[in-house]
């Protein structure tokens, strides 16, 4: 298979085939499978030996069996027999859960199975074991009522279950022994900040590119554009060129203001351009943004929604180059795209909301994990737009930076000053 390096040097100017620039799961090895179990049941069985203590003392508690233990050395055998039948089970329960996740379904291609029988088979484990321990070990009957709150207790004690699963996450990820199948999705991008990376990424799930916009957005993002598009004097008949078009929602809107005909968008992604296609009024451009091929002077206003996140400053650079290239005297560049707010707070939330909630949304409902990893990266890793800002307005351009809601995205309108005469 042929690495994406490989492939640029090969032909830096086909865009090659995503399939190839994607690594599939690898396989689980035996020190891999090994180390998972062994972590897992030990961990399982420390959160076994402690349910069952937790769930023998309220029972003695309800059915006053201090009493009928009568000494303090027959507690203390009872607690100790207890934990032992607590951590065995719980070792038994991590073997189960290791099993299933390490062997039957690696690669981890039905996470939500796998969650579930992690959820369920404590539940099981703990509502039975709770009956048939206390009754033949301890000879202490249980009615209707007492099994009830039993039960209901192991289902808010199952938090101990959860926290072992991420205890196991931790340690072997620490270790470096194994990485968890679920931890890595599949498949995933080799480096998403090459061009070649960028559009196997983002043409790995073109169908699902507004859910994607909708989740990383906080569902804002119709709101900012709108912000974009109030910042930027459009008339009918202007030629617009919107790069890195992605959903095509902001060429629909100009199209909306400026006309059918006038609007021409530029996409490198092959699936995410024949999506754009079926966008009416509009004329699709298959090429890289940051060398489009159109012609110079082209355009009264380019655009460009949530397509600069994944630059970096010197990709930034060029894109300024490209964008003062297309744009006539008097012309408009307006970007729109997601920053971090300054506020600490806010920063770290957003942050977290990019790396845990909107990765496990996709893993168990869009089936694109690896997309949304690479938003977090890009997120974290941003630069923003003030270096654009600072291009343009070195350039002689009138600039313009507004903050978003708080810093969460941000809007950059610049207007390129007409060429005076020539002393």
């Amino acid at each position: 298979m042929r690495t994406i390096q490989q492939q640029t040097a090969a032909d830096a100017t086909t865009a090659p085939d995503p399939a190839s620039l994607v690594l599939p799961a690898p396989r689980a090895t035996r020190q891999q499978v090994f180390w998972h179990i062994l972590v897992q049941s030990l961990l399982y069985g420390v959160t076994g030996s402690l349910f069952f203590l937790i769930v023998l003392w309220i029972r003695l508690i309800l059915s006053d069996g201090f009493s009928s233990l009568g000494s303090g050395f027959s507690i203390i055998l009872s607690l100790i027999i207890t934990a032992l039948f607590g951590g065995i089970s719980g070792v038994a329960l991590g073997l189960i859960g290791a099993l299933l996740t390490s062997i039957l379904l690696y690669p981890m291609r039905s996470y939500r199975l796998y969650q579930a029988l992690m959820w369920l088979l404590p539940l099981a484990v703990s509502i039975v074991a709770i009956q048939q321990s206390m009754n033949r070990l301890f000879l202490i009957g249980m009615d209707t009522f007492e099994f009830l709150v039993q039960s209901v207790f192991s289902l808010s004690t199952l938090y101990l279950f959860w926290a072992t699963q991420r205890i196991t996450t931790s340690a072997i990820r620490t270790v470096g022994v194994v990485e968890l199948p679920y931890y890595r999705p599949v498949p995933y991008v080799l480096d998403p900040y090459l061009p070649e990376g960028r559009r196997a990424l983002f043409d790995m799930a073109p169908e699902i590119a507004d859910r994607m916009e909708y989740l990383a957005g906080l569902g804002m993002l119709a709101r900012w554009r709108g912000a974009l598009l109030a910042r930027l004097d459009l008339r009918p008949g202007m030629r617009a060129v919107d790069l890195m078009a992605g959903t095509g929602a902001l060429s629909r809107a100009l199209v909306r203001r400026v006309g059918a005909g006038k609007v021409t968008v530029v996409e490198s992604a092959p699936g995410v351009a024949a999506r754009l296609r079926r966008v009416v009024g509009v004329d699709v451009v298959e090429a890289d943004a940051l060398a489009n091929g159109l012609p110079s002077g082209c355009a009264d206003v380019v655009t460009c929604a949530f397509g600069t996140l994944g630059l970096r400053q010197a990709e930034q650079m060029r894109l300024a180059d490209e964008v003062d290239r297309l744009l006539a005297p008097n012309g408009v560049v307006g970007l729109v795209d997601l920053t971090l707010p300054r506020n600490l707070g806010l920063r770290w939330a957003y942050l977290w909301y990019m790396r845990s909630t909107i990765p496990l949304v996709a893993r168990l409902f869009l089936k694109c994990p690896a997309l949304y990893l690479a938003l977090h990266r890009y997120a974290r890793e941003s630069v923003g737009l003030g270096p654009l800002a600072y291009e343009f307005e070195s350039r002689g351009y009138a600039v313009a930076l507004a903050p978003l809601d708080g810093g969460l995205a941000t809007a950059l309108v610049a207007m390129k000053q007409e060429e005076g005469p020539t002393p």
